[in-house]
């Protein structure tokens, strides 16, 4: 009887010495030759045909690539490793890829090792070859409006207001080796517009789409954007957002300025900027533009403006000038978007020794009073009189009842011309007021304009 259990230990020793996992890796060749853009899965199938648990793992050898190639994933395998009980086996899904791919063949070996001791790595090769990239659509646009997630106007533009056309300039370019052909860019919200909505790109060119927004009234507006061709991708959508806000109004007080400047004087004029709209207003001093001056005064800074906190400051500085006209635009720039430039016009005559534009210094034969100006007149105005002779003379101003407002001078004058300046205070109306020169040469009158 032990002798017999010694010969059965005997017999069965030799069948679990030798009990193993045994792999079989079915197919061993995968090959892809499909149109260009296309993906294909193929199953690889792992089988464990011995006695024991097989462990494997799939390592991914890259054999061949052609240069310049930008894409590392043409080839994926899931899973990439398990554990088969004796009997059992694995589908693998390998996937092959010719989207982005470049001209030419591609090539690697899927290695499966494993614990089987007598075939511990199984190759198993991998050949992909591509005559060309499809049309690969590519999109760039200003990063302020959002790149790459959105078209947000408001990221890029400081007013968004309704009625006026905000473009964005949208960059398409073809990537890949065949014609693009854009069917159609059209949004879901009319407010948002795309021109050109359809053309044909070569392979490596570039085209310009200006999106642009034009909403009619303010408000928030939403919307999408897409874009349909014959990109791997056929539909491209892109979020687009809006608020349109109501506008600031651009109001200048006064839009234009005329003055007589003895030479050598310096005068400031203050013009009012106000904002009449909803908005805020955002302006500046673009330009001032010399539009006439006498010769011999080229190169000299007669007229300067600058900001103040209620508005602009403007300075005319006659010193050196020669006599003459001289007429200047001042260009204010705002957001204002029905006036995004105004102007504001300038117009002025130095004289010297007194004497106005057009006048000889000599004395007139008889006694004048000159036409005030500016006239009408807000705040200021300037009068010019002539005597004939030395003598007595006064300048005063009534009203249209008689009541005298103002005495602008009185007292012994020279022969020749005099000039005085009506500083009207706040507290008289605006109206019609009668300047009066009287001397011993007679009498002369003249009509002032106040407006407030």
């Amino acid at each position: 009887m032990k002798k017999m259990l010694m010969l059965m230990l005997m017999l069965m020793l030799p069948a679990v010495l030798t009990a193993q996992p045994r792999i079989e890796v079915e197919p061993q060749a995968i090959e892809f030759g499909g149109m260009n853009g296309e993906v294909e899965e193929n199953i690889l199938n792992i089988a464990n045909t011995g006695d024991e648990i097989l462990f494997f793992t799939i390592i991914l050898e890259i054999i061949n690539e052609p240069d310049g190639n930008r894409v590392d994933d043409w080839v994926t395998f899931e899973p990439d490793d398990g554990a088969l009980a004796p009997g059992e086996d694995l589908d693998v899904v390998v996937t092959l890829s010719r989207i982005g791919l470049i001209e030419g063949i591609y090539e690697a070996n899927l290695q499966v090792r494993s614990n089987d001791p007598t075939e511990p790595q199984v190759d198993v090769n991998v050949t992909l070859q591509t005559n060309g990239i499809p049309p690969v659509l590519m999109l760039e646009w200003d990063e302020v409006f959002g790149y790459p997630d959105i078209i947000d106007w408001n990221q890029g533009y400081l007013d968004v207001f309704p009625e006026v056309r905000y473009p964005v300039e949208l960059t398409v370019t073809n990537d890949g080796d065949e014609m693009l052909a854009i069917e159609d860019i059209v949004a879901d919200n009319e407010a948002f517009v795309a021109e050109p909505s359809a053309f044909e790109l070569e392979p490596g060119a570039q085209r310009v789409v200006t999106v642009s927004f034009s909403g009619e009234e303010v408000g928030n507006y939403e919307g999408t954007m897409h874009i349909i061709s014959n990109n791997v991708d056929r539909e491209i959508a892109i979020p687009l957002h809006a608020v349109a806000s109501g506008p600031p109004r651009l109001i200048i007080d006064p839009m234009s300025i005329e003055d007589d400047i003895d030479i050598g004087d310096v005068r400031e004029y203050n013009v009012s900027i106000t904002n009449g709209g909803e908005g805020a207003l955002r302006w500046g001093i673009g330009r001032i533009i010399v539009i006439r001056e006498p010769g011999g005064a080229e190169g000299i800074e007669w007229i300067t403006a600058t900001r103040v906190e209620l508005g602009l400051l403007i300075r005319v500085n006659s010193a050196g000038c020669p006599e003459g006209q001289y007429e200047a635009d001042i260009f204010i720039t705002s957001n204002d978007p029905a006036r995004p430039e105004a102007m504001i016009g300038m117009l002025f005559d130095f004289y010297r020794l007194g004497v106005p534009g057009g006048r000889s210094a000599s004395p007139p034969t008889t006694l004048i009073l000159g036409v005030p100006f500016p006239n009408p007149f807000n705040g200021r105005t300037t009068l010019w009189f002539g005597l004939p002779a030395p003598g007595e003379a006064q300048l005063a101003v009534f009203d249209l009842t008689g009541r005298e407002v103002a005495r602008l001078a009185g007292g012994r004058f020279d022969a020749g011309w005099h000039r005085a300046d009506w500083e009207a205070p706040g507290n008289i109306a605006a109206g019609v007021y009668l300047a009066r020169l009287s001397g011993s040469g007679g009498e002369a009158r003249a009509k002032a304009v106040l407006v407030r």
